[in-house]
């Protein structure tokens, strides 16, 4: 008999001097696997063969059989002809054999579902299992922040809060004092009004979500709320590259070809580098989010940073990231030093031009173009610092720094470093405030 599944078992009563007709009955008996069950099933075999072997010695396990025993114990063979009565004690036989049947088969389908539950509890842990492995890709992060110093908390918050307040103040004051006067109308603070844009840009995706932070102690970021930060942030920051280098170029236009200069950056020029600085700014900013979201972050998210910038990301993945790195080195490499090359190409030639004009000459050339290298010395400056670090003395403090200068603090710079050396610019915001003055005197 195969304990372990499902098995026929044939009862067999009678001796050896009994015919086969009369001997033999026959009950199908189905036995369902279970330990217990399989103590039970061998005992009633044992029984059943015992009485098969020992002829008329052993009493008759199945009652259906029990006359025909007693016959082969005295010895005598009783042939019985009438069919009605063989099939009678035949079904009889089956009967009592489906009788001792039915508690195996009860208590079969018992062990049955036992065992087809504990299956179920088995794949219902192992779906958990991998429910709980599947939870840990990329739900949230947990943005460690500068530092974990209780006393340094407040601190931070006030600087940050200040810092990005001054940085929309700034920015917007920039943009109110061009828009209105039409002597502002050039291409030159047409580009530093898009600037201006730009700056509390990338600050916004970074800084308020830093306060919050400081504020409440609560450091989760969802996985697309960090995509959205990147996103913005590696956007808003190439575009002011490409910015930064189309100034450049009106610039060199204004100094080296002074009287072509309003036939050379007509309007149409000056909005095509500009919509050309978005484009390729928010293109990258695709790339990067893109490359960077698409791979599984299975192992820790707590990333030791204050917000969600590339290479963090990159060294939370459990996927292989050579081919991101890759990415971030080859787009990233394209877009600065490509930019940093069009600066000094144009730089280059204004350095020349201006050589030979007269002191005072030179003198208004520098005045001219000494906001625009202020800003790109310290946008630029910070960049090449964090890409040319030795890694030897390369720390993650060090990089939290950098970026807290490039993403925070040069925003508020800008309009600081353009408006105190701009005397139009100046002029323009004392214009501004003697008329708010005067409404208030009304």
């Amino acid at each position: 008999m195969n304990l372990d599944g499902v098995a026929e078992v044939t009862l067999t009563s009678g001796g050896p001097n009994l015919s086969k007709e009369d001997d033999v009955i026959r009950g199908e008996c189905r036995y369902l696997s279970g330990a217990e069950d399989s103590r039970e099933a061998r005992e009633i075999l044992g029984k059943l063969t015992d009485g098969n072997e020992s002829g008329a010695s052993k009493t008759p396990v199945v009652e259906g059989s029990s006359e025909l025993r007693s016959q082969n114990s005295q010895g005598t063979r009783v042939r019985t002809h009438d069919k009605s009565r063989k099939e009678k004690k035949k079904n009889e036989g089956l009967a009592k054999c489906n009788e001792s049947a039915a508690g195996w088969k009860v208590s079969g389908h018992i062990t049955e579902w036992k065992s087809v539950n504990k299956q179920k509890k088995d794949k219902n842990a192992k779906l958990k299992l991998t429910s709980v492995e599947n939870s840990t890709e990329a739900t949230e992060f947990i943005l460690l922040g500068l530092t974990d110093d209780p006393n340094l908390q407040v601190p931070l918050l006030l600087v940050f809060l200040f810092i990005y307040l001054i940085t929309l103040v700034g920015n917007g004051g920039v943009m109110l004092v061009i828009y209105p006067d039409s002597h502002l109308h050039t291409p030159m603070y047409f580009f530093l009004s898009n600037l201006s844009f730009v700056d509390p840009g990338y600050s916004s995706a970074v800084a308020p979500k830093t306060v919050a932070a400081l504020h409440s102690g609560n450091k989760l970021i969802s996985h697309n709320r960090c995509a959205a930060q990147s996103f913005f942030f590696v956007g808003f920051a190439t575009v002011e590259c490409y910015l930064l280098a189309s100034m450049a170029c009106d610039r060199h236009a204004m100094l080296c070809r002074p009287l072509h200069y309003t036939t050379t950056m007509t309007a149409g020029v000056c909005a095509l580098l500009t919509m050309g600085s978005y484009v390729r700014g928010f293109l990258n900013a695709c790339i990067h989010t893109a490359d960077t979201f698409r791979l599984s972050f299975c192992g820790s998210n707590e990333m030791n940073h204050f917000f969600c910038e590339v290479p963090p990301l990159l060294a939370l993945s459990c996927s292989n990231t050579c081919m991101s790195k890759l990415v971030v080195f080859f787009v990233v490499g394209f877009n600065v030093f490509f930019t940093i090359l069009v600066i000094l190409i144009f730089y280059f030639f204004i350095y020349i031009a201006v050589r030979r004009h007269s002191a005072e000459g030179r003198r208004k050339a520098f005045s001219t173009c000494a906001s625009h290298l202020t800003a790109i010395s310290i946008f630029y400056g910070t960049i090449i610092f964090l890409c040319l670090q030795p890694s030897s003395t390369h720390s993650v403090d060090m990089d939290k720094i950098a970026s807290v200068f490039y993403a925070v603090v040069i925003p508020m710079l800008n309009p600081l470093i353009y408006s105190l050396r701009n005397k139009e610019v100046k002029h323009a915001l004392w214009k501004i405030l003697n008329k708010l003055n005067s409404f208030k005197c009304e």
